[in-house]
């Protein structure tokens, strides 16, 4: 791992090594470009374009936050206790 905080693991539903970071603006989603500014907000993603599922982050304001996210990994065992601790 590079350390820098935006490295990406693969996809965690289909196996793809290339995950890529995108901006609201090249993903063609945002609304109102002006109010992006010059598009930075972040999602990682398994893109066609290197063969991959199409999965990706919800948008965040750093690509360290959408890397955050990407990264995460929930088992069965804690993504029942992220549930039972909502309440």
């Amino acid at each position: 791992m590079s350390g820098n905080g935006n490295e990406l693991k693969p996809c965690p539903f289909c196996g793809n090594a290339y995950p890529i970071f995108a901006n609201c603006m090249e993903m063609q989603i945002c609304e109102d470009f002006r109010s992006c500014g010059d598009g930075h907000y972040f999602t990682a993603i398994c893109s066609f374009k290197n063969k991959g599922c199409g999965a990706s982050t919800g948008f965040y304001p750093t690509k360290e936050e959408a890397a955050a996210a990407w990264n995460e990994r929930h088992t069965a065992g804690n993504a029942a206790a992220a549930f039972s601790d909502s309440d």
